[in-house]
């Protein structure tokens, strides 16, 4: 799995980038099973971008 991402901050606001891209990995792929126990024999690659808001106070 590979998650490559970038923070945003602006005072108390927080903003969190990122994208994920992994091959046979439960969270990006379809999966939820099966795919760290026993794996898939014809898994491909997925990918999954993501955008978290926070304010911290």
């Amino acid at each position: 799995m590979n998650v490559t991402g970038v923070p945003v901050t602006t005072g108390q606001e927080f903003t969190y980038i990122d994208c994920a891209m992994g091959k046979g990995q439960p969270w990006p792929g379809p999966d939820w099973s099966n795919a760290l126990a026993q794996g898939l024999q014809d898994a491909g690659w997925e990918m999954r971008f993501n955008v978290n808001f926070g304010y911290y106070f």
